[in-house]
């Protein structure tokens, strides 16, 4: 049981970075746009 609950939080995790990632490529992207 303890074994599944840390690996649901490291899937929160990833999912949280992934977010991040995201966020970040979207935020890029806007700025290259915004340059041209």
């Amino acid at each position: 049981m303890k074994q599944a609950f840390g690996r649901a939080e490291q899937l929160e995790a990833v999912l949280a970075l992934d977010q991040v990632v995201a966020t970040k490529l979207a935020s890029i992207i806007v700025f290259a746009a915004n340059i041209e």
